[in-house]
């Protein structure tokens, strides 16, 4: 009887542990969305991409010539380029938080447009 007790209490917590875990990876889920920057604010480091608002912490340029971007500035950013953010599924003062933003600029930018 007490092995079975402890044999149900361990499996118990293998399925706390699990679902523990899998509502970390969640957490840790990236989304990527593509499109055209309709708005900026500088002093917030904030861009909106269709219908929501995002905190730009890191930015990459993306010409389509090499394998790997470059790294820019929030400030190589404009109203009308098309970025790639990853972002997480998670907002810090009311803004969706961004791993990265790529900026496609030349062919990379051409590409995306005759995609559309």
């Amino acid at each position: 009887m007490k092995r079975i007790s402890v044999f149900v209490i361990f499996i118990v917590c293998l399925v706390y542990i699990s679902s523990f875990a899998k509502s970390v990876i969640a957490q840790e889920e990236e989304i990527i969305v593509t499109d055209k920057i309709l708005e900026m604010q500088p002093e917030k480091r904030v861009i909106q991409v269709g219908n929501r608002q995002y905190y730009v912490t890191t930015v990459f340029i993306d010409n389509g010539t090499t394998d790997e971007p470059r790294t820019g500035l929030y400030f190589d950013l404009k109203v009308g380029d098309i970025v790639e953010l990853h972002i997480t599924p998670v907002k810090t003062n009311g803004f969706w938080q961004t791993k990265k933003a790529i900026l496609y600029k030349g062919k990379k930018e051409k590409e995306f447009l005759e995609n559309l």
